[in-house]
């Protein structure tokens, strides 16, 4: 990377700002388009902007004068020779004047030099196969023999650095040329790379990747692949004999069991009828079974008779301790008004005081924007508003306990 040191006349002899670029010098057009951009000098209408070398104090008036890297430069801001036509505001646009455009086409128009031209610090040669011209630096009438001298050494060596950019540039161009007269030829991983051009990226066994029939040979599936359209082993979807017909397109496809338990899984003894069925959810394991999700129902009992048994109504009614929620007369003081039904895990709502089901209010106010089903009002905290009716629920448990033993 290659930096220019810069700063404005009445800043400190320390306070130098750095422009970052790339090659061995950059514009004064292009120096003066960043100045301008880093310090915010707006729309540049109201003044002009020279920058002037930092050790002899000569003014940079040329924009396509190249800047030696490592120099160090005086920003000097004056007010618009003209009002409201400042100088600086080309740079906030990224054009030149006219002048410098009329050298950048003339320089565009000559094949040959006896001097190289040099290409802007940040313009990419490689990818966009294009040189912009710069203007040579020209020695002035006061500039001394030593300086010319070391003005010729540093043309030569960045003669040699474009010379570099320059060959580079042509050999991408050609690349370029050559990649556009080739022809796309898809992948394909289990084909062969030789043979007729025709039938390259296509899979090539014995006999050229035909068989006696001029036919591609099938692909025989692992054992335990099973078809996601028929539900069948021995071949891949694509190779379905159903494909085409209408009705198997209006079934849902078979799925995975990815991430549900293996007790919840049901195997199905006629798969071939289930899928013909089309009524949907069949999935298939690693095995290759087709099956159907289906409750645990183990677990449910379970939880049915820990609830029977804390109702003091024994394990072996447990089977009907849905039933008894379900028949027995549900006195006003303990019916829920959303489902008309005795009140189970009874919760309070904190804004009017009214008790629900627990299931009951929280489907309520996920359904009504958390509001409450008696007053209407917006429920603060959402569900983590709602407050356990300890009296109630104690209420209904002592209620069903000796409605069950009478």
């Amino acid at each position: 990377m290659s930096v220019i040191y810069y700063k404005f006349k009445a800043a400190k002899d320390s306070d130098y700002d750095v422009f970052t670029f790339d090659g061995p010098g950059a514009t004064v057009f292009d120096l003066k388009c960043e100045i301008v951009r880093a310090k915010k000098m707006g729309k540049g209408t109201d003044l002009d902007i020279s920058i002037y070398n930092a050790q002899t104090d000569e003014e940079y008036k040329d924009d396509l004068f190249m800047v030696p890297r490592n120099t160090s430069v005086i920003v000097r801001r004056l007010p618009a020779s003209r009002p409201g036509k400042g100088t600086a505001q080309r740079y906030v646009l990224g054009a030149m004047d006219n002048k410098a455009q009329s050298s950048v086409k003339l320089n565009n128009n000559q094949t040959s030099s006896s001097t190289p031209t040099f290409t802007s610090s940040h313009r990419n040669l490689v990818l966009n196969n294009t040189q912009r011209p710069q203007h040579q630096p020209m020695p002035t009438d006061n500039t001394g023999e030593q300086q010319s001298n070391e003005a010729a050494k540093d043309d030569s060596e960045e003669a040699r650095i474009q010379a570099m950019f320059q060959q580079t540039t042509d050999q991408w161009g050609v690349m370029q040329e050559r990649l556009a007269e080739q022809q796309y030829i898809p992948y394909n991983a289990r084909g062969g790379g030789g043979g007729d051009p025709n039938k390259r990226g296509k899979y090539q066994g014995p006999n050229n990747g035909e068989n006696k029939d001029g036919q591609i040979p099938q692909r025989v599936p692992p054992p335990n692949y099973v078809c996601y359209r028929c539900g069948q082993k021995g071949h891949y979807i694509n190779q379905c004999p159903t494909n085409g017909d209408k009705e198997y397109d209006k079934h849902p496809r078979i799925k995975r069991t990815t991430g549900i338990p293996r007790s919840f899984l049901k195997v199905i003894e006629e798969p071939k009828n289930a899928v013909k069925a089309g009524t949907g959810g069949l999935m298939v394991t690693p095995k290759g079974d087709i099956v159907v999700a289906q409750a645990d129902s183990s677990s449910w009992d379970k939880h049915v008779a820990k609830a029977a048994t804390t109702l003091g109504l024994g394990s072996s009614s447990a089977g009907d301790l849905m039933d008894w929620y379900d028949t027995i007369p549900v006195p006003e003081h303990l019916k829920c008004t959303i489902c008309q039904g005795l009140l189970r895990d009874a919760s309070i709502t904190p804004c009017c005081g009214s008790s629900f089901c627990d299931d009951c209010i929280r489907v309520h106010m996920m359904d009504h924007d958390f509001a409450c089903a008696d007053c209407q009002q917006h429920i603060q905290h959402g569900l983590d508003g709602l407050i356990a009716n300890v009296d109630v629920r104690e209420c209904v448990d002592n209620y069903v306990r000796k409605f069950a033993n009478n």
